[in-house]
């Protein structure tokens, strides 16, 4: 039986909750997200959808967290029609001013490892990018990055995305 985009969307807001239970033990984030990627080895274009959480280290500003995401290129290059794959990354990121209120700009720099997949092949590598949140409220605001996902001189995957953060 094939789970499709719904199973990824329960996993994703799955995710992006999990912050809110781990409040307790420290601060903590979540965040969904939209976006354009590009693919390098087939020169195409991907839309992603998704999500992740963050929680907060021992070292000031650094978190470590997890995201996964879904992506839908529109035409396959060999049959002509959408292709999909799925992909999870484990980040650690390192937030440059502490923001606890609104009107703040909280800029970000991040790095892990990912996995992608589609069908049954699949491919990993690392992670790079940087972006700001700007908060609204205390607990609401808006994130932005870019993200390089790649596997040095085989693939990359670079994304310019747009979300909702929360803590």
């Amino acid at each position: 039986m094939r789970s499709g985009p719904l199973a990824i969307i329960v996993l994703i807001f799955g995710i992006a909750a999990v912050p809110a239970d781990a409040k307790a033990q420290g601060t903590a984030l979540g965040y969904v997200f939209t976006g354009s990627t590009w693919e390098s080895v087939n020169e195409r274009q991907a839309w992603a959808i998704g999500g992740g959480g963050e929680m907060v280290t021992g070292w000031k500003g650094t978190t470590i967290g997890l995201e996964a995401a879904h992506l839908w290129f529109p035409v396959d290059d060999w049959f002509r029609r959408p292709a999909t794959a799925n992909g999870v990354s484990v980040d650690m990121s390192r937030h440059f001013r502490q923001s606890s209120g609104a009107g703040r700009w909280q800029p970000f720099l991040t790095g892990g490892v990912f996995i992608v997949a589609s069908g049954d092949a699949g491919n990993g590598g690392l992670t790079i990018g940087g972006g700001v949140d700007r908060w609204f409220t205390r607990r609401v605001g808006m994130r932005i990055d870019v993200r390089d996902q790649f596997l040095p001189g085989t693939f990359s995957l670079v994304g310019a995305r747009i979300g909702v953060v929360f803590r």
